[in-house]
């Protein structure tokens, strides 16, 4: 049901939800990744996101978001006047990047978070 312009609720099991690979998933040895956008809301692109057990390295675009479950660490690289620093991820935890950080991801189990970033960016 939908009132105005809103469109009707739209709910889904982020911990069981189907992703689609990325493209650019494809390196021999490296992590795979996978996507499911969800939706708009207040300027915002809302999905969710998976890496595999394993490594890759990334720049980053503005994005926030919350693990559901799975671990990694980030490494930080000092680089367009970021500093180095390495970030923990576990089921609940809450981080923010900034478009520019360079950053290098391990995956200790496979790890699946909820983003949220500028619409029109990709993850």
């Amino acid at each position: 049901m939908s009132i105005g312009n809103e469109p009707a609720l739209r709910q889904v099991d982020a911990l069981q939800l189907l992703l689609n690979p990325d493209e650019h998933s494809v390196a021999p040895l490296a992590a795979a990744t996978a996507t499911a956008p969800i939706g708009e809301s207040f300027g915002l692109d809302l999905g969710v996101w998976e890496m595999t057990a394993g490594s890759m390295d990334d720049c980053e675009v503005d994005e926030s978001f919350i693990v559901l479950s799975g671990r990694a660490t980030v490494h930080v690289h000092e680089d367009n006047g970021f500093p180095a620093t390495e970030i923990e991820l576990g089921p609940g935890t809450v981080a923010r990047l900034f478009k520019g950080m360079r950053t290098t991801w391990i995956a200790h189990t496979s790890l699946r978070k909820i983003y949220l970033m500028p619409q029109g960016r990709t993850e």
